[in-house]
């Protein structure tokens, strides 16, 4: 736990109320409405070990949004041949110089020329 920080609980909630008013996914069901959102991950660990572990802890039920992402690893693995080990090693093989924190990378790299990345692993 973060010192002063919302709790899992509440963070989950006030998430799922955002995506819902953004009109993302079903209040009630927690479904996706359209196929035109993922989440993005550089690796399976967050969304596929760490948080599912911590809401079975909890006892809370995550929504099936939370089921599925893409992994930017996997991605570039499947364009370039081979598993990159870290966001750097992939920033370094495609000339994208590292000008960014690594966890602001992917917002980063939607909003700016240097969106090459996601042009070459994932389209």
């Amino acid at each position: 736990m973060v010192d002063d920080q919302m709790i899992l609980p509440d963070v989950l909630a006030r998430f799922h109320r955002w995506l819902s008013q953004q009109c993302l996914i079903d209040a009630e069901s927690g479904d996706r409405v359209s196929n035109s959102w993922t989440f993005v991950t550089c690796g399976d660990w967050d969304l596929g070990t760490i948080l599912p572990q911590e809401a079975s802890f909890r006892g809370l039920h995550l929504p099936p949004y939370f089921g599925s992402w893409i992994n930017l690893k996997k991605a570039y693995r499947n364009t370039k041949g081979y598993f990159p080990n870290s966001l750097m090693v992939m920033l370094n093989d495609l000339q994208i110089p590292h000008t960014v924190s690594a966890y602001c990378f992917v917002l980063h790299i939607a909003h700016c020329k240097k969106g090459q990345l996601m042009r070459h692993i994932i389209l």
